[in-house]
């Protein structure tokens, strides 16, 4: 009785056994086919963040190019713009918007564009008796940029000046509305809150801008660059500082910068607001240092 009552509990020991080395195999094996998941879930992650990326891409420029069409058309409409002669056309650019359009007729009908850059330089027509330089006084950059493209692009004879000119302008406000997208969709980190800053924009045109009533004024030319620079500096602050996003989104505020500076005599005022928040952000650290510090080197450099 006593040795059947060891075979019992020897097999009972056995069973136990072989029931934690059961559960012991599938505990091993989960982890495996977990792995395999997590080995999958990247490439997932990755084609998931290429798609968004992508697809918020073109909504950008698709905003871009549908508020420059849309600004277009409305011109058009208002004024009855392409049925007017050319003296009309001019005279809807209210204000000192045709002034800064006459300078742009004088540079078309120089010589050579050295000549009209002289002569703008050494202009003695638009104050009596006195010499300026209208190009610095007046900050007359836009017009020489679009007096170059015009002439060197070849329109002449095929795009009516006047046409190009305002052309130029309405694909500027396009950049403008992509501009606000991005950095809409830096912050919240999702195109759709870009496209509700887009609409709030549309909206609230008459309040943001100026471009329905006078076409040239210099902050339609400015605000542009002004919204790329913005876009550039927030994709700065919330990408690492040594990485290549950086580094690109540190090229694009050079240049914008520089570029807003010198489309308006304004600019430098809206670059000291700027400056006196990233001062007090760096103060209650809120930013990285070393990042406010490469930012004020850009806005001031030696």
């Amino acid at each position: 009785m006593e040795m059947a009552a060891d075979d019992s509990t020897a097999d009972v020991r056995q069973r136990k056994k072989s029931n934690l080395s059961g559960k012991a195999e599938t505990v091993q094996k989960a982890p495996s086919k977990e792995t395999q998941k997590v080995g999958k879930s990247p490439k997932y992650v990755a084609l998931q963040r290429f798609a968004e990326l992508f697809f918020g891409c073109v909504v950008a420029v698709t905003c871009g190019m549908m508020y420059a069409v849309y600004l277009s058309a409305y011109h058009e409409r208002k004024f009855w713009f392409s049925s007017r002669r050319e003296l009309e056309k001019e005279i809807t650019f209210q204000g000192d918007g045709a002034v800064y359009y006459s300078f742009y007729k004088d540079m078309l009908r120089a010589s050579s564009f050295e000549r009209g850059v002289f002569e703008l330089a050494y202009n003695n027509k638009s104050v009596p008796l006195k010499t300026i330089n209208a190009v610095q006084q007046l900050t007359l950059y836009p017009e020489l940029i679009a007096s170059a493209l015009y002439q060197m692009s070849g329109s002449k004879g095929v795009v009516d000046p006047l046409h190009f000119y305002i052309g130029i302008l309405f694909g500027l406000q396009g950049i403008y509305v992509t501009a606000l997208f991005v950095t809409s969709w830096i912050m919240s980190k999702t195109w759709l809150a870009g496209v509700l800053t887009v609409a709030w924009f549309i909206i609230n045109r008459t309040d943001t801008t100026r471009m329905e009533y006078s076409i040239p004024v210099r902050e339609n030319w400015a605000l542009p660059y002004f919204a790329c620079q913005v876009a550039a500096l927030t994709g700065f602050l919330k990408n690492n500082l040594n990485g290549p996003a950086s580094s690109i989104c540190y090229l694009i505020m050079s240049a914008s910068t520089y570029t807003f500076i010198m489309m308006w005599e304004y600019s430098h005022y809206l670059l000291f607001v700027q400056a006196l928040v990233l001062s007090l952000l760096d103060g209650l650290s809120m930013v990285h240092k070393d990042k406010v510090y490469e930012i004020h080197r850009m806005l001031h450099p030696r």
